[in-house]
């Protein structure tokens, strides 16, 4: 295969992010004279491969990581460059198809980011025009009870290909009031991606613990907070991160209240895993004997959480720690049994 070197240069950063997103094979057409990557396309199982080669005509299938090593060791030589090719050949191409293989891609990128089908639906209407544009921007809305968040998407096309990528976008939340909206921009890079979930609790001023890869590409575990008080060198607004070596322990945390569902080991697990993505949590506390629904999330730079009533009024939490072990061993008692209007109200709050 013959390309040139800006070409070559582009489509080898095309198949490091679609390896890094999980796909193992390429396939592209035999007769070229010249590549500049618009030909090559990427799936994630052998039998898709190998599926829309037969379906389109002759063309070559090969696993992804030899085929990039050797555009790689093409980059070390200048100009018009050559890599190898081995196995057999299938051939066809047109914009049909390489805008499906490029959607194909977009979705996959979008779906792990936890956009919903609907943004690639609007994205498949922009890339499908006469016209195409070199940028696109799609817009998205998502609510959760009272809490609504607007992303902006943004979308550009290659400089040597005719490929779209997914480059950031922005959440905003909405807050009735432009004055006081809040929003961040996030981009989309190579093992730490904020996904649209994430986002939404970022910017509604909560923490999310996220897996993050460093510098050497090792991946280390660590609570992310907005500061909207900061900028960072981009203008953006600063993201802290709390490593596991700050020392916030989100389980001891819990356990100074006297949270009903901590009683039952299922219920905890997925109080935490609910509280760790970033979400503001309903549970049952116990204050002088009574039951009441309250709303919690995590706060690691205190090293505690966040309480609030149903009305989204903050609760000291000074009002429900739990004071001494015999209070603890007594609410652990009664809260082994369950009462049938709390344990309706358990059901499906999370938000």
């Amino acid at each position: 295969m013959r390309f040139r070197r800006d070409d070559l240069v582009s489509t080898a950063e095309f198949l490091v992010d679609v390896k890094i997103d999980g796909y193992e094979f390429v396939s592209y057409p035999r007769d070229r004279d010249m590549y500049t990557g618009n030909e090559i396309y990427a799936f994630v199982e052998r039998r898709s491969a190998d599926k829309h080669a037969r379906e389109n005509g002759d063309w070559y299938v090969e696993p992804l990581a030899p085929f990039l090593r050797n555009m790689i060791e093409a980059l070390k030589d200048s100009k018009l460059v050559e890599i190898v090719e081995t196995g057999h050949y299938y051939h066809l191409n047109n914009q049909k198809n390489m805008n499906e293989n490029n959607l194909a891609f977009l979705k996959n990128k979008l779906e792990k980011m936890d956009f919903p089908v609907a943004v690639l639906d609007k994205l498949e209407k922009e890339i499908d025009v006469k016209d195409q544009k070199t940028e696109i921007k799609i817009g998205h809305e998502m609510n959760r009870g009272n809490e609504t968040v607007n992303y902006e998407l943004n979308f550009k096309q290659s400089d040597t290909t005719d490929m779209y990528f997914f480059n950031s976008y922005k959440a905003t939340l909405n807050t009735g009031n432009e004055a006081t909206d809040k929003s961040q921009d996030f981009r989309i890079r190579n093992g730490n991606n904020i996904g649209a979930d994430e986002a939404f609790n970022l910017v509604a001023g909560r923490a999310v613990q996220k897996t993050m890869v460093n510098g050497d590409g090792d991946n280390y575990l660590a609570w992310l907070k907005i500061d909207f008080s900061q900028k960072d060198n981009y203008g953006n607004n600063k993201v802290e991160q709390f490593h596991e070596r700050y020392g916030y322990n989100l389980d001891k945390a819990l356990d100074k209240f006297p949270i009903a569902e901590l009683a039952k080991p299922e219920e905890k697990a997925d109080l935490m895993a609910s509280m760790k993505a970033g979400n503001s949590t309903a549970v049952t506390m116990t204050k002088d004997g009574k039951d009441a629904l309250l709303f919690i999330e995590a706060n690691p730079r205190l090293r505690t959480i966040n309480i609030k009533d149903e009305k989204g009024v903050s609760v000291r939490r000074d009002q429900l720690e739990i004071k001494d072990k015999s209070q603890s061993q007594k609410i652990g008692e009664n809260q082994g049994q369950e009462k049938g209007q709390n344990s309706r109200k358990k059901q499906g709050l999370s938000v």
